[in-house]
């Protein structure tokens, strides 16, 4: 910074004698800012370099000066400069040279110059416009016009540095937002290694149901459905879940209906299936303490529930449905086992609802399947209809005589083409089987 004796002195001299000081009292009216600046005057003519820094420090702008381009360029570099006075003709380092590595350093291009010249040729202002300069001024300046073209450069640079300030905000909220979704993903990711530990082994169920897929999709990482699977050495358990919601919600339902599932069929040993699913409704009112007035929960689930009873050599599938169906294939015909209109749990279902079997006998080549409405209801890219009930029963005849991997395959394939770019409704889960038979009874 200058020393202020000095200005002191030039300050004094160009008020009493040059009426300055009555000009300063003009300008300030009429162009005056309350928001000081950090101004850099680089001139190597001394006396319009103090010139120019009294005019400037007279509207309260803090003034640092340079002698030469090459002091000029290395202050820039160090310092943080608001708006930049620049002479062209300077020994070492010239104006033409300074404002080139202002404009092309990506440091300092924000940085607004002014040129302060005493070349009046149209060459060398066109050169300094077309080189980045914010505006020209000719020596002898006018302090009115001056003031009127820094006012105008520093609301320029002020606004660049608002925008500054702006995205700084957007990028360090991003970096938190980000954080925070790194920190959800996480969680999320370890949730649904939970959640899918709940499902069967494969290769368990491969041995047990050779001929067989199971399709498993979650909307989100974690999902509201879930498939149940139990084996007996007379038969197994097949059950369909789709609790209430998806994500996160929804997978706290599916812990809800195993640990009941298995509490039902394993420890109380019940295998019947409409008598599963009306104990599995009384659990569930009762964990959510649906039979209080004050609780708040109005959530449920979908249930399908099978059994293959090969016992005594019977050849027999005994479907329980809560608002799940069962398909089945025989002799490439569809057929629909409806289950009761009723689902398991919420606030104003009967809690002693009892629940109805159908039993099925089973014959070679007969396929079986149940799914939970997030296939049926997902909406197709093209014209926005659903899926439906209608392409499923279309689609299950004519697989039904290949492997189920291949089935499995084509039901997806054929799911994924109608559902095209629009996003997954809800969650997906699916059962196909075809139940191995004991040898007839004679």
């Amino acid at each position: 910074m200058r020393k202020g004796s000095s200005i002191g002195a030039i300050r004094q001299t160009c008020g009493n004698e040059n009426g300055m000081a009555n000009q300063k009292d003009i300008t300030m009216d009429l162009y005056g800012s309350d928001v000081p600046g950090t101004m850099l005057v680089v001139d190597d003519d001394s006396m319009y370099r103090t010139l120019l820094s009294i005019s400037l420090e007279e509207k309260g702008y803090v003034v640092a000066e340079a002698e030469d381009g090459k002091q000029g360029w290395e202050m820039i570099l160090a310092g943080d400069y608001d708006l930049v006075f620049l002479d062209l003709l300077m020994p070492e380092m010239n104006g033409f040279e300074v404002l080139e590595r202002i404009k092309t350093d990506e440091t300092t291009a924000h940085i607004p110059v002014i040129v302060v010249s005493g070349e009046e040729d149209m060459d060398s202002i066109v050169r300094c416009i077309e080189s980045g300069a914010a505006d020209y001024l000719n020596k002898p300046f006018d302090p009115v016009i001056l003031h009127a073209r820094v006012n105008a450069s520093l609301a320029t640079k002020r606004l660049y540095d608002q925008e500054k300030a702006y995205y700084e905000t957007i990028r360090t909220q991003k970096e938190i937002a980000e954080a925070a979704n790194r920190k959800i993903m996480e969680s999320l990711n370890y949730a649904g290694r939970i959640q899918r530990s709940l499902l069967a082994d494969p290769e368990e169920l491969k041995t047990w149901l050779p001929d067989s897929f199971f399709i498993w999709e979650p909307r989100d990482v974690v999902g509201g459905d879930i498939y149940y699977t139990e084996f007996f050495p007379d038969g197994f358990i097949l059950s369909v879940i789709d609790c209430t919601g998806h994500g996160v919600p929804g997978a706290f339902m599916t812990m809800i209906a195993i640990s009941a599932m298995r509490r039902i069929i394993k420890d109380e040993m019940r295998r019947n299936p409409a008598g599963i699913l009306s104990r599995l409704n009384h659990i569930v009112k009762m964990t959510l303490q649906q039979d209080k007035e004050y609780t708040t929960s109005d959530d449920g689930m979908d249930v399908g529930i099978v059994r293959m009873d090969k016992s005594d050599g019977r050849r027999e599938l005994i479907f329980a449905g809560a608002k799940i169906p069962l398909y089945y294939t025989k002799e490439n015909e569809l057929h629909i086992v409806k289950g009761d209109r009723r689902s398991i749990g919420y606030k104003r279902s009967n809690v002693d609802f009892c629940f109805n079997n159908n039993t099925i006998p089973v014959e070679a080549g007969m396929n079986f399947y149940m799914a939970t409405d997030g296939l049926t209801d997902q909406l197709g890219d093209r014209d926005s209809r659903k899926f439906g009930s209608i392409c499923l029963k279309k689609l299950l005849p004519e697989f039904g005589d290949q492997p189920f991997e291949k089935q499995k395959k084509l039901l997806c394939d054929s799911f994924k083409a109608f559902e095209g770019e629009n996003d997954r409704l809800d969650d997906v889960t699916m059962i196909g089987f075809r139940p191995p038979l004991p040898p007839e009874r004679s």
